[in-house]
């Protein structure tokens, strides 16, 4: 199953406990920005044991918005090589100013056909504890086995009633509150970056496309990952979520999740800062 590192890492563990190898598709990384290593991509879509391909879009945690040309050139080689694709987007309603989200499925029958897309109201709304998600399978044979696999060897058979009506709740009258929402989380990426570049020059800030998560670069301060953590979490008193879980490409790094009032975002840069001094 190919994945494309630095990437949430519980699809490592998802992978790996139902009996399947990863096959990472490590991101480049130059000059602040992500991109798509395609000649590796199609490499190891090539493997006749390759069946399948995690795409996570928007990417988190480095937070890129994948454009139309690069999902096409995805979905092309998948199509070429018979590799089912399962699109992650659950943070697709998080886009910010200047950048669309284009819905894979959406691109060609041929890709619909062939793509199993997962949303759910979760990150939109902050209703990840009423265990809610959506799984859109447009190809019958494919939806039927899932089905069942679902409802006769995992047992899980109804959904959870209260996430049904906060879904519905979400999607038919909070769309006034998701645009305060995204305005003041963009608000919050613009002070982060201006923060760090006043305050913490040693510490890149990657430019989000989407999801309100930080993806920041700690490599030139020189610590190993066991240092980092060491300063993040015991000396500043800050929990962030450590690079490394997310995979190759991952060292060096912390994400942050700035969905929060932003008194709260302050104090706890303001604590890195005071933990390097």
């Amino acid at each position: 199953v190919i994945i494309q590192p630095p990437v949430y890492h519980p699809f490592f563990t998802a992978i790996e406990n139902n009996g399947r190898q990863v096959l990472p598709n490590q991101l480049l990384y130059e000059n602040k920005r992500y991109s798509i290593d395609f000649e590796d991509f199609e490499e190891k879509a090539k493997d006749p044991l390759t069946r399948m391909f995690i795409l996570c879009s928007p990417h988190n945690p480095i937070c890129r918005v994948w454009t139309e040309k690069e999902l096409r050139r995805l979905g092309d080689i998948c199509l070429e090589n018979e590799i089912l694709i399962v699109s992650d987007e659950i943070h697709h309603d998080l886009i910010l100013s200047g950048y669309k989200h284009t819905l894979f499925s959406t691109l060609s029958n041929k890709f619909e056909q062939n793509t199993i897309v997962c949303t759910a109201p979760s990150k939109t709304f902050n209703i990840a504890g009423l265990q809610t998600s959506n799984i859109i399978i447009p190809d019958k044979r494919k939806r039927e086995a899932f089905t069942n696999t679902i409802e006769n060897i995992n047992g899980v058979m109804i959904p959870n009633v209260f996430g049904i009506v906060a879904l519905i709740a979400g999607y038919d009258e909070g769309e006034e509150w998701l645009d305060q929402v995204l305005k003041y989380i963009e608000a919050n990426f613009k002070f982060l970056k201006e923060f760090i570049t006043e305050n913490l020059p040693d510490v890149d800030f990657i430019d989000p496309e989407g999801t309100y998560l930080a993806w920041l670069d700690f490599s030139k301060l020189g610590m190993n990952d066991e240092e980092l953590r060491e300063l993040i979490l015991k000396k500043a008193k800050v929990a962030l979520d450590d690079g490394k879980i997310f995979g190759p490409g991952g060292e060096g790094f912390q994400r942050i999740n700035i969905a929060c009032p932003r008194s709260i975002l302050k104090e706890c840069m303001m604590r890195i800062v005071n933990a390097l001094k």
